[in-house]
């Protein structure tokens, strides 16, 4: 059981870090490219 919720755990903070990884790289185009970001929701 305990594995299992470890694995939970460790499967969840390697999803989070992709999310974070990718929104780091949107920021760092979006400074080196000067652009503004849009907010609009479609």
């Amino acid at each position: 059981m305990l594995n299992s919720a470890l694995a939970i755990i460790r499967d969840e903070q390697r999803s989070l870090a992709a999310v974070v990884h990718g929104l780091r790289y949107l920021i760092r185009e979006m400074r080196e490219r000067l652009a503004a970001p849009d907010f609009r929701l479609r």
